[in-house]
């Protein structure tokens, strides 16, 4: 969509300014409506409508703090997006070409472009270029269907209304019903009571289908003095007596009764060394799945003599001593899972020398060592044994057991495999990788894993997952997968078998080497060799970022193996790399290459400043020229630029005196960053190196560069008072600025603050 749209045939009308507003405007209003009928948060990116191959779509994407309102190019839906914004230029009526107005759109791409963009892929005053994964998106419901919506809800009002009057005629019916029930019910009723009995008989009609009593039944139609009868209903939906079924019931309890108690499983157990399944009727206790660690030291008969008789090394360790008797309580466990302690043989321990007593240093006699002729002075204050030790291995086994929690629930054991595994697919397939996905199985207890098997072989188990990715493949080979779905009784059902082939794609080697210098302050020259085994590339594309930026933006593409960047900044450091655009695919990229351009003076104001001219009226920066009369301050003892450090100056805020001065060269550029530093009434926009006129105590002035700049300093205005400073915010945006030279003193009002000027080294910029 064109922000701004219009034509003339005898040029353009307008001030550039003007028409950045008028867009402005235009573009707030649509997205100011939409925020306003759509909820639209601000930061959030919105896919308002997707776009088909038969209609255009929308989106809401918030750009450099602003939100702007995209129309999606008629295609088939892509999971990502790619927008651009072009800038048009027009000829102005001073003969120069300038962007004059912005087009915006965008357009669905798929992952192979966007893996491909690295980010933004450019970013200019001429096109700037962004890229989304629209999974980040929030979808914002198609309004016709909430419109219809509203009319279902309004027909069933509607409806609702209508049912109340059936209701309201129904409730009537109910009342006369009422009056027929206590009719009938005196007929239904019979009492037959006597003085010792009472007797209450129901008399049904076939329209009774339930009747509800209270209170003692007695039923005389029913034999009850045979204690081996039970009640039961029979098929005519009438209370029987039946000897036979509780005759059966009997002698299934008589069975139980006499098994051991311990037959009868009742609450829950832990069992080791058995997996699942688990016996009929026991289920695991799911809040305990899972290894319990137990410790286990069970130690031999010789073992426990050695802990009895050092207890106070081993008080309790594995035993309770009851006055004498003592009790092992894991006796029954045994020590498969390996024990708590371990002891080493000489031969397990490493190999090793242990130190000989010393003799005292000849002040003591000492015990001859046997076998030996030593004396007072034979053993040396260093002496060591011989070396022992074999450094044998030994087993390690940690002291643990498998346990599971079960609990008897009576049902029956799970039987039932998953369903099959379906829709085996590929997707990335490389020369040593691919991913392979399928649809999920059900299971009435839920699959527990997904086992792969790769050429008949299991490779891996990767829980309740619907994807793998295969890798240490082979290129230009063929593999055949499937999957097993395995349920937590262990129970499984494999898929049908699936095969992919891996490719074999020469991957494009990167360029030789990176090679930047400097042709002159700002201009760079960039160098590079093609790779030794992939020869000249289809096209180099080269990278540049600033430091500090962590993000590199492609700014040139050549099939050369060099490049001239003219569009640089003084005394900024630039990273580059390139890399190598082949028929088969890019390479990697090179290491990037740092370089510094020339420390010349940076020291510029944003063009849109407002300068004070002599006669008090105020100019933009931008249209100032040479030969333009502007305010100044000049005081007694001021230090000219050219004949010392006027950065070491001082003064006195009551010695200002307005002057007059003259701009007699400028210089413009683009900056990578800049300060903004607010007072009360404006808003000052100026690069780090650029010295302004301050005072800290309202009396004593001098120079310092805005990157020293702090909140507690105050500027002084066109009219020779303080203003103090509100905030001083580094920006890291590039910015248009513009350095004046002006005599007879060395300084101007600029933004309604004093500043000095610094001859720019660059050719006077005349103006017309």
């Amino acid at each position: 969509m064109k922000h701004v749209n219009f034509s003339h045939s005898g040029g353009f009308p307008l001030e550039q300014e003007t028409l950045e507003r008028l867009q402005t405007a235009y573009r707030s209003e649509l997205y100011e409506a939409l925020k306003s009928h759509l909820s639209i948060v601000p930061g959030i990116n919105y896919l308002v409508a997707p776009a088909s191959s038969a209609k255009t779509g929308w989106a809401v994407i918030h750009q450099n703090g602003e939100g702007i309102l995209y129309p999606i190019l008629k295609s088939n839906p892509q999971p990502y997006l790619k927008t651009i914004r072009t800038g048009t230029n027009l000829i102005y009526g001073t003969g120069t070409s300038q962007i004059a107005y912005f087009d915006y759109e965008a357009k669905y791409i798929n992952q192979a472009e966007f893996n491909a963009a690295e980010g933004v892929a450019q970013n200019n005053d001429a096109q700037t270029v962004f890229y989304y994964n629209l999974a980040a998106f929030e979808i914002v419901k198609d309004l016709k269907t909430i419109e219809t919506i509203l009319q279902s809800i309004e027909a069933n009002i509607d409806a609702v209304e209508a049912n109340i009057d059936v209701i309201e005629a129904n409730i009537d019916a109910v009342e006369a019903n009422i009056d027929v029930i206590e009719n009938f019910l005196g007929k239904a009723l019979v009492d037959s009571s006597t003085n010792s009995e009472t007797s209450l008989t129901l008399n049904l009609g076939a329209n009774w289908t339930s009747t509800y009593i209270g209170g003692k039944v007695h039923l005389n139609n029913i034999n009850t003095t045979d204690s081996k009868s039970l009640l039961v209903l029979n098929n005519q939906n009438q209370i029987t007596q039946n000897n036979t079924l509780i005759n059966s019931l009997i002698d299934r309890l008589t069975i139980l009764e006499n098994k051991p108690a311990t037959a009868v499983p009742i609450g829950m157990i832990a069992i080791w060394g058995k997996p699942a399944p688990f016996p009929e009727g026991w289920e695991e206790y799911v809040p305990l799945r899972g290894r319990i660690p137990v410790g286990v030291y069970n130690p031999s008969p010789q073992q426990r003599i050695v802990e009895i008789g050092q207890r106070n090394y081993f008080q309790d360790l594995t035993f309770y001593n009851n006055n004498g008797v003592m009790t092992w309580p894991f006796e029954t466990l045994g020590n498969a899972g390996g024990n708590v302690a371990k002891s080493l043989s000489i031969d397990e321990m490493p190999q090793h020398s242990h130190d000989l007593p010393t003799d005292g240093g000849g002040s003591n006699n000492i015990q001859s060592l046997a076998g030996s002729a030593n004396s007072d002075e034979g053993i040396s204050e260093s002496s060591k044994t011989g070396l022992t030790g074999k450094s044998q291995s030994f087993s390690m086994l940690n002291p643990y057991r498998v346990v599971h929690y079960i609990e008897y629930t009576g049902r029956p054991s799970d039987t039932t495999a998953p369903t099959k595994p379906t829709s085996l697919v590929f997707s990335n397939v490389g020369n040593n990788s691919a991913i392979l996905s399928w649809t999920a199985s059900s299971d009435d207890s839920g699959v527990t894993n997904y086992i792969i098997y790769r050429n008949g072989t299991q490779i891996e188990t990767i829980g309740n997952l619907t994807s793998y990715s295969a890798t240490g493949l082979s290129a230009s080979t063929t593999y055949s997968f499937y999957v097993v779905a395995k349920d937590a009784a262990g129970n499984s059902t494999a898929s049908d078998p699936q095969s992919v082939t891996t490719t074999n794609v020469i991957v494009p080697q990167k360029p030789e080497y990176l090679n930047c210098y400097l042709l002159s302050e700002k201009e760079i020259m960039i160098e590079w060799d093609f790779a030794a085994n992939s020869g000249p590339a289809a096209k180099y594309e080269l990278y540049r970022r600033t430091s500090g930026s962590a993000l590199s933006s492609l700014i040139h593409e050549t099939p050369n193996l060099s490049y001239i960047d003219n569009n640089t900044a003084y005394n900024t450091s630039y990273l580059y790399k390139v890399r190598a655009v082949y028929t088969n695919g890019v390479s990697d990229f090179t290491t990037e290459y740092a370089i510094v351009t020339d420390p010349r003076d940076n020291s510029c104001f944003d063009v849109e400043s407002l300068v004070t001219m002599a006669s008090g009226r105020s100019k933009k920066l931008k249209n100032i020229v040479v030969g333009d009369i502007l305010q100044g301050f000049s005081f007694p003892n001021e230090i000219d630029e050219s004949e010392g450090d006027y950065m070491l100056w001082t003064g006195k805020l009551e010695e200002a005196v307005k002057a007059e001065v003259t701009v007699v060269g400028k210089r413009t550029s683009t900056e990578p960053n800049y300060y903004e530093i607010k007072t009360a009434d404006t808003t000052i926009k100026v690069t780090a190196e650029h010295p302004l006129l301050i005072t800290q105590d309202n009396e004593n002035l001098q120079w310092i560069s805005v990157k020293n700049v702090t909140e507690n300093m105050s500027l002084i205005d066109k009219n020779g008072k303080p203003k103090p400073i509100e905030s001083v915010v580094f920006k890291e945006e590039t910015l248009e600025v513009a350095l004046l030279d002006v005599e007879s003193v060395d300084n101007y009002i600029i933004s309604g603050i004093v500043a000095h000027n610094n001859k720019p080294l660059d050719p006077v910029d005349p103006q017309p």
